[in-house]
Order: C-alpha cells, then structure tokens, then sequence
C-alpha cells in the first residue's frame, strides 16, 4: 500500500529478538510478527510469599505502519497462580498496547534508536496478580548495535502507574548480546535491571512483581534488584525463530520474588 507498510524498516536482518522478560524488553526493531511465550516464574521459598510458581502463556503482535512506525501489542495472556501464602488462582493478565518510532536509523553502520509509548489497562483477574484498580504508561527507548558477528540491544523504559496508591513507579533497563556462531544458531545472554520509585499500599512487601504484573509493595522505594539470563535463539525456518533464557537474580536477599525463571518464545516473521 505505501513504503514500509507491514514489511516495516530494512537494513537490520542480521539482528534477533530478545527472550528474557519481554513485557517489557522492547526491540527497536519496525517489523511486522508474532510472538509465542510461555514463562514458568519459581518464587524462592524463603521469600515473604514462602514459595511457589508461576506458569504464563502470551502472544504479542508487532505491525509496521510505515518503515519508521509500528503499533505493538506488548501484554496479554494467561496466568496461573500458587503462591504459598495466596490461594492458587488463575485468570487473564493485563492487556498493553501502544506505538514504536525509530527515531534514528543508520543500516551501514547497523545502528538504530526507537523510542515509544505503551498503554495498560488493568482488566486483568487479581486471582492471577492483575487488575487492580491502576492503569500504566510505559514509555520507553531502544538501542541495536551491531559489530561483525556480536550484536547489542538494549532498553530503558519507565512504569507510570494512574494510581500509585495501587501500583509502584519504576524504571527497569534491559540488555541483551548475542553472537552469531553459525547461519542459524546464537548463544545471548541478556541482563535486566530494576529501580523502584515509589511505594503502593495493597501489600507489606519489599518488591513488587517484577515484570508480569504488581502487587502494590508498600516497602519497594529505593530498591534495586537485577538479574541475568542465558540461552539462545535458533532460526528453525527463514521466518520461523525459537528463543530459550534461564534466567536467575545476581544477588541473594530474602525480599526477592524470584528464585530462577525459564522463558521460551516463537516468533513469526511476515
């Protein structure tokens, strides 16, 4: 129909999606795809929920409008739920969309900047640790870079809740770096950070749920907390990928909600 319209912006083929917490690890990337994930979430035993797990299925959808524009639907899905101080429960998480614009784009030296803003609305099921009463923007900016065979992504973005009483603030940064072994196979790992800046008041906790959804902690502000994935991504068919990160905290504290993650996605290219 015009320039750019679902086939989105050349030049940058040789890169790949990241895996790991991808709510909110955003590609700079105009593509048009689709993507499958599956999330099994471990809660550390010796954490204030006192263990237990977090299975979640998501598809995200990626439009390029023109070769600078995309609308991204970034948040959806189903959860199910068993944490040992909290009844099991599952139900529909949040749903997130929003609009990408890469903003600088340099093919021959493989570099891009993107920058755009995501919505979510909350009418999710609280049984699956949704809902709620806030709403979010998330406003963000992504990075590639790449060098020969080593190939750079990164992420920063914010979490803006209508309701702070409800939800906490915070800014989260993401890092992924992958090298290409051979045509169709990649090693990555990716590196996740988040700050907190604000405190909630649904639930006496010294960190909110990460990346998936929010619990409101009333002792967040001011904490940190960071983590590392491993895995890689093949490339099963031309438009067909399969990414796999096992991810885990780099510091050990009793506040943390997570104990170890496995995250496996699919994406379709068109």
């Amino acid at each position: 129909m015009w320039p750019g319209f679902l086939t989105g912006l050349p030049g940058y083929e040789d890169f790949v999606i990241p895996v790991g917490q991808f709510v909110y690890f955003e590609d700079p990337f105009i593509t048009t795809d689709i993507r499958l994930m599956y999330v099994y979430h471990d809660i550390p035993d010796r954490s204030v929920m006192r263990g237990g797990q977090v299975h979640l299925v998501a598809a995200q959808i990626r439009k390029a409008i023109t070769e600078r524009l995309a609308f991204i639907a970034t948040k959806d899905g189903y959860s199910w739920v068993d944490s040992h101080i909290t009844h099991a429960g599952d139900g529909w998480n949040d749903f997130a969309i929003g609009l990408k614009y890469a903003a600088y784009s340099d093919p021959e030296a493989q570099f891009l900047v993107s920058t755009g803003l995501r919505w979510e609305w909350n009418n999710g099921s609280r049984d699956a640790w949704q809902g709620g009463d806030s709403q979010e923007l998330s406003p963000f900016i992504a990075v590639a870079k790449g060098w020969d065979k080593w190939h750079f992504l990164g992420t920063l973005n914010g979490r803006i809740p209508t309701d702070r009483a409800d939800a906490n603030a915070s800014v989260m940064w993401h890092m992924h770096l992958d090298y290409k072994l051979t045509d169709t196979f990649r090693p990555l790992v990716e590196v996740h950070g988040i700050h907190w800046l604000t405190n909630a008041q649904r639930l006496p906790l010294g960190e909110d749920y990460l990346d998936v959804g929010s619990l409101g902690a009333a002792e967040a502000a001011g904490r940190d907390y960071f983590s590392a994935g491993f895995g890689f991504r093949w490339q099963a068919e031309d438009n067909v990928s399969i990414g796999l990160t096992y991810e885990v905290p780099l510091e050990s504290r009793a506040s943390h909600l997570t104990q170890q993650r496995l995250t496996f996605n699919t994406v379709i290219s068109f």
